[in-house]
């Protein structure tokens, strides 16, 4: 057996990955309710980006739909309109989510030290809570958000999550 027959080159193993991963990574629709989480997903991941990189959400909003919705980055097609919902909420009540944000990290947590994704996903909820999509019920928007948080952390995080959209939950009933 000869080097050449024993061996693949790099184009050919190249581009049998590129169509394994063309076939694998290519985007579904998904159930409404998989569309609403992976929007909600990527509304905390450009709400980390905004914050992380001191960014006007609109020009990372903007970025988003440009590039992350065309590029299929998640295997389930996100909603685009409660995308833009929650950014839009994002921008607009800036102010009022942070005043919240800061009222609701207690005990061993301050907002300086809260980690930078767990504030994202905090913040996303309690702009959700303030406008909630097509009067999506409160109770289910904040299992929604821990279910988020549980794809970065582990219980302890997902609960403090739990805990801190429920208080602002009962502040705003």
């Amino acid at each position: 057996m000869t080097e050449k027959s024993r061996f693949k080159s790099f184009e050919e193993l190249t581009a049998k990955s590129r169509k394994s991963t063309e076939k694998t990574l290519k985007p579904r629709r998904g159930s409404r309710y998989e569309r609403y989480r992976v929007a909600r997903l990527m509304a905390v991941q450009a709400a980390y980006e905004a914050n992380q990189n001191r960014l006007p959400y609109q020009r990372v909003t903007k970025s988003f739909l440009e590039f992350r919705f065309k590029n299929h980055d998640h295997p389930i097609i996100p909603d685009r309109e409660l995308f833009l919902h929650l950014m839009k909420s994002l921008e607009t009540r800036k102010d009022q989510i942070d005043d919240i944000l800061e009222k609701i990290v207690v005990g061993t947590w301050t907002l300086e030290a809260l980690d930078a994704v767990l504030k994202s996903i905090l913040t996303v909820g309690i702009a959700e809570l303030l406008d909630p999509y097509k009067d999506a019920p409160k109770p289910l928007l904040i299992s929604e958000y821990v279910e988020v948080g549980k794809g970065f952390f582990d219980d302890k995080e997902a609960g403090y999550i739990n805990r801190a959209l429920d208080s602002v939950l009962k502040k705003l009933s």
